[in-house]
């Protein structure tokens, strides 16, 4: 009978060793991918204005605003999942009717443009019941962000 022989000591430090080894390169590359965010097509732009215009007013204004506009989300929301069936009907229809696509994006451009405007308005109507005092460091704050936006460190040149 022939004793078969364990693998030595050496294979098991071998391993632990190229392990460590593994986990130090995933380590660097995420850690270049968080400093520097990917590559250039990847990253997000600059925020939108109507965010920063949101962001910089004060927490309990924003925590009004959404209270106020829980029922427009809550249109788009529940007419998102309806159109989502419909659309993918229009785009499985045979014969392929283009017409009944376009106007079902049409209806949904036109709803998202809708809340836009509802949105304005209650974002609006809590500017207009601030006092000059908190408009002006309102004011200051949007321009502020809305200056900053969109800078960042330069990323390194490719080598493409």
């Amino acid at each position: 009978m022939s004793a078969t022989k364990r693998p030595g000591r050496w294979l098991r430090v071998l391993l632990i060793v190229s392990l460590g080894a593994n986990l130090l390169f995933m380590g660097a590359i995420a850690g270049a991918w968080a400093r520097f965010g990917g590559p250039p097509e990847m990253t997000p732009g600059p925020p939108h204005s109507g965010v920063v215009f949101y962001r910089e007013l004060p927490p309990e204004t924003r925590r009004e605003m959404r209270q106020s506009l829980k029922r427009v989300f809550a249109a788009i929301r529940g007419a998102g999942i309806a159109e989502a069936e419909e659309i993918g009907a229009a785009i499985r229809s045979e014969p392929f009717d283009a017409e009944r696509l376009g106007a079902i994006l049409d209806e949904q451009a036109h709803q998202i443009f809708d809340a836009q405007f509802d949105i304005k308005d209650v974002w609006l109507e809590k500017v207009r019941e601030m006092s000059t005092a908190e408009r002006a460091a309102y004011a200051d704050r949007v321009e502020t962000a809305l200056k900053e936006r969109g800078k960042r460190p330069p990323k390194p040149p490719r080598g493409d």
